[in-house]
């Protein structure tokens, strides 16, 4: 009796272990990675700050204009004056206080706070390296300059071409460079 409830322990507790490494690979591979490049004293905008993000994909990820795909960066500190994209095939950005977040993921979102959502928005299929051009950047402008570690969600597809490959979501954490 006293081996089968080692036995069962010892069980749980490889498949506890084995529930945790499997999550953990899950945030590690996040196929959009977002860092942040710089905060800055912003020259247009006076007295706020100039958050300048970049972003990168795999190249087995992919990006088409048949279904939503983006990231959001969640609880920015201070208000939004604006948001610039520089990105070739990222034309669109929306600020609210609530994120857009991909279906099943429940990120830490303060309702308080602002999070911004850029959404890939050309017209055409592309995998994951050539949605992102080498020097591509995403601007927020905040009445904030400390820079922070912030969350972020994003949603793609698993493979490329598009075609009969599932959505893939996750979350991921915006390092400073």
């Amino acid at each position: 009796m006293k081996a089968y409830k080692f036995c069962m322990r010892a069980l749980c507790i490889s498949i506890i272990a084995s529930l945790q490494l499997l999550g953990l690979s899950q945030e590690a591979t996040a196929s959009i990675i977002v860092q942040l490049d710089s905060v800055a004293p912003d020259l247009v905008f006076p007295g706020n700050y100039r958050w300048t993000f970049s972003a990168i994909a795999s190249s087995t990820d992919g990006f088409g204009s048949s279904v939503d795909n983006y990231f959001t960066i969640y609880d920015l500190p201070g208000s939004i004056t604006t948001v610039e994209a520089s990105a070739v095939y990222w034309g669109s950005a929306s600020s609210a206080l609530t994120g857009v977040t991909p279906v099943g993921l429940t990120p830490t979102d303060d309702p308080s706070k602002p999070n911004v959502t850029f959404r890939y928005t050309d017209s055409s299929d592309r995998p994951g390296n050539a949605a992102f051009q080498a020097g591509d950047h995403f601007d927020i402008i905040l009445s904030d300059g400390i820079p922070i570690d912030l969350q972020y969600s994003w949603q793609d597809y698993s493979a490329y071409p598009i075609v009969n490959n599932p959505l893939q979501s996750g979350l991921g954490t915006v390092q400073n460079s």
